[in-house]
């Protein structure tokens, strides 16, 4: 019988199967060591989201927030009578909400109503996600008391080393087996480093045409790609993994790519019927909430929305082999760092040396307004222009400083992109090629296309919901049986 692997991995246990001929009575079967990477699994989210309560606190959180959003959206769309705001008079009463909907275009409700039956159906599935996770949680928070005497409050105390070692000390079905720690990784990660080389190989690469090429989507993976290839694709295909039985030539990859593919595809038809009817209503839906969440942000400090993160595919490109999450997590953070430092090398100092212009005139504006405001005594009644009072003009240049700041680059003294650079590849474990380039011009735009600001990933997302429906449908549809045989290629020696 053919041996076991994973793609990509360094450490991986060679698995022995009950029905190999070869195999003792203390080999384990694959449901054991399904079992055993479950309870792995659900250990390691369940120390790194610190117990049972956390989990829940965290779901009733990211709950709350998309009925909010609900709420917020329709009174914003529907009960706020924006016109009446914008000609309001200083010294005139004015009533900002709307006193009935009749007054409203029917088009226009229906399209708000339509808006808020996809932010329900988004919410019922979030609901279902967090009712499903907690369930596994607490399962998980049964067989931590039960196996290894751990509360909360202990948990909460313990190093992931230390946790890890107490597992191993147990005897815990389906991971007693495992000598050596190095291990461990290797059985939590099982199916992000399928998606991990499906991603590093270029299995999923999408070939954007040329018109479309200025939106980055080519370097863009949203949120409903990445469940669709975790919960559908990988887990279809490691489900037909774990029931694997005999001989590779009695059951032939190619056969079981031909009847998973049939599968996926089903779903996939599906995902593609939902994502297009409910795509554009999503969109502006994932607008609205990240206006709403970025609020404070954009008040205090609207420059501060122009910070740079690494995007989607950039996680699942820069992952090595049986990288735990909050490892990878501190290497991005560490390389965010150098990241930024590496873009303002190229930063455009002719818009720098223009925004400083813009940002001494508003901010002389802001001096002369609230010198103003002092001798008048009343910041709200003093009237300027086009009836807008002086605290309004305040609020106003007030923020356009704050976003004039964001653009003006930092002066260096000395310019040393590629030791930047180094750096940032250091911390992200890929070698320099990896952002390809003749030229630092050419360098710069590869290294941006994977570490967009904030803004810039907020609307390729809000295209990629648009654009999702045509990638499953042209791409993905069709690329199945491709992407099924690489994982099996990758499993079966």
């Amino acid at each position: 019988m053919d041996q076991l692997k994973e793609p990509l991995l360094e450490f991986v246990p060679e698995l022995v199967l009950p029905d190999d001929p070869q195999a003792n009575d203390s080999a384990l079967s694959m449901r054991q060591i399904r079992d055993g990477d479950r309870f792995l699994s659900g250990a390691y989210d369940y120390h790194r989201r610190k117990g049972f309560k956390c989990v829940v606190a965290t779901h009733c959180v990211n709950v709350s927030v998309v009925v909010v959003s609900a709420i917020m959206t329709w009174i914003v769309l529907m009960d706020v009578d924006w016109h009446a705001i914008a000609t309001h008079k200083p010294n005139q009463s004015t009533n900002v909400w709307r006193p009935s909907h009749g007054s409203l275009d029917s088009r226009y409700v229906g399209f708000v109503e339509a808006l808020m039956v996809s932010m329900s159906m988004h919410g019922a599935i979030v609901l279902v996600e967090a009712l499903k996770d907690i369930s596994r949680m607490r399962h998980v928070r049964a067989r931590m008391n039960e196996v290894l005497r751990l509360t909360d409050k202990q948990l909460r105390l313990m190093t992931w080393a230390e946790l890890v070692h107490s597992i191993l000390d147990a005897d815990v079905v389906g991971v007693s087996s495992i000598q050596d720690s190095r291990y461990v990784p290797a059985r939590i990660t099982r199916k992000d480093n399928y998606i991990a080389a499906l991603v590093q190989k270029n299995v999923l690469s999408v070939d954007v045409p040329w018109g479309l090429r200025w939106t980055g989507m080519g370097k863009h993976m949203t949120a409903s790609q990445e469940w669709l290839l975790k919960n559908v694709i990988v887990t279809r295909a490691l489900h037909n993994i774990e029931t694997y039985r005999g001989d590779s030539d009695d059951h032939d990859v190619e056969s079981m790519v031909a009847d998973d593919s049939v599968l996926i595809r089903k779903y996939l038809v599906v995902a593609v019927v939902v994502l297009g009817v409910l795509g554009p209503f999503l969109s502006i839906g994932l607008v609205i909430q990240f206006a709403l969440h970025n609020a404070e942000n954009i008040y205090k400090n609207p420059s501060g929305i122009t910070g740079r993160q690494w995007n989607r595919l950039a996680r699942w490109r820069f992952r090595s082999p049986n990288q735990l999450q909050h490892t990878q997590t501190q290497h991005l953070e560490r390389a965010r760092v150098w990241g930024n430092a590496y873009v303002n090398q190229f930063g455009s100092f002719l818009i720098s040396v223009i925004m400083q212009f813009f940002s001494f005139f508003f901010t002389a504006c802001i001096a002369v307004l609230i010198g103003i405001s002092v001798v008048g005594n009343d910041a709200v009644e003093i009237e300027l222009i086009g009836g807008r009072s002086v605290i309004w003009f305040i609020g106003l240049f007030g923020a356009l400083l704050a976003f004039t700041k964001g653009y003006i680059v930092p002066e260096t003294s000395v310019m040393m992109p590629d030791t930047i650079l180094e750096k940032t590849c250091q911390h992200l474990g890929v070698p320099v090629e990896e952002f390809p380039g003749g030229t630092n011009e050419e360098k710069c735009a590869s290294f941006i296309g994977w570490f967009p600001n904030d803004i810039e990933d907020v609307v390729r997302e809000v295209l990629g919901r648009l654009w999702t429906p045509w990638v499953l449908a042209l791409v993905w549809y069709a690329r199945t049986p491709r992407i099924l045989r690489f994982i099996y290629k990758q499993t079966f020696m």
